[in-house]
């Protein structure tokens, strides 16, 4: 069939569906077994309920299974009166009681990088050496595996209290580290004379010897700390670039550009 000719179809189908819905459900697929558009990679075929015509739409959040139902909506982008046509995509399955949905064929490539549905995690969520804020000023450290100075050691579960490190005036950063014997404590930065002065460049130089788990904001009159995902206390290096001038604003700036890592298959891909 024509690229012409595919267009044709696709365009009548989208002004039999439009005046009704912005969507419709299909089938994936072209009823010959054929998911993918040969040459177009981020295309795929679909037949809408009322029609044995396959039409082309842009691929996504779906196993890539020939006979599935799908839902295809628009993407909208900037245009979102659509005085130009968006094109359709597929937005996921159909929930149905078709039995043959509960047992999906195996499709983990589908949440790999850069294929039609991935999966993103935060670093939060790799639950191996995490910092995290439990009550009042305390921390828990996750147990796991760690290398320092060359050597792999193993940290027990720690909770640690930084009610001493809260400075008596101003706001200071703090490293919750671990030395090479597996044990967890916490090294003080230095003191500024207010929390609006603090800044990521006051993160301390990590001591020889150490690695950095995480920096945590501390300051006069702090009672908690902050678990707010928009304003956290608490900062994790543990996937900061490990140079020796190693500073938060290092991990800050790789994590505001989102540094999400995809999971495939339930195994971590770096």
């Amino acid at each position: 069939m024509s690229q012409k000719r595919q267009r044709e179809i696709r365009e009548n189908m989208l002004r039999l569906v439009e005046p009704k819905t912005l969507g419709f459900d299909a089938l994936l697929g072209d009823g010959s077994g054929n998911v993918a558009v040969s040459g177009q990679p981020d295309n795929w075929y679909v037949r809408p309920l009322d029609s044995a015509l396959p039409v082309i739409v842009k691929r996504g959040a779906s196993p890539k299974i020939e006979g599935i139902k799908v839902r295809i909506e628009p993407e909208f982008g900037s245009d979102k009166r659509r005085k130009k046509r968006g094109k359709m995509k597929v937005m996921g399955v159909v929930a149905t009681s078709d039995s043959s949905l509960a047992e999906l064929e195996p499709h983990g490539d589908s949440h790999m990088a850069g294929s039609s549905d991935p999966v993103y995690i935060d670093t939060v969520q790799i639950i191996n050496g995490l910092v995290y804020a439990t009550t009042g000023l305390s921390v828990t450290v996750n147990p796991g595996w760690i290398v320092v100075d060359n050597q792999p050691v193993h940290m027990s579960i720690t909770t640690l209290s930084l009610s001493s490190s809260v400075p008596g005036s101003g706001a200071r950063y703090s490293l919750v580290r671990v030395d090479a014997d597996g044990t967890v404590d916490v090294q003080d930065g230095a003191a500024v004379s207010s929390y609006l002065d603090l800044d990521f460049g006051d993160v301390p130089r990590v001591a020889d010897g150490y690695v950095a788990l995480a920096a945590v904001r501390l300051y006069s009159g702090q009672t908690e700390l902050s678990r707010l995902y928009s304003s956290p206390d608490v900062f994790d290096l543990r996937f900061a670039p490990k140079m020796e001038a190693q500073r938060l604003w290092n991990a800050w700036a790789v994590l505001e550009n989102e540094f999400d890592i995809e999971f495939s298959r339930h195994q971590l891909g770096m």
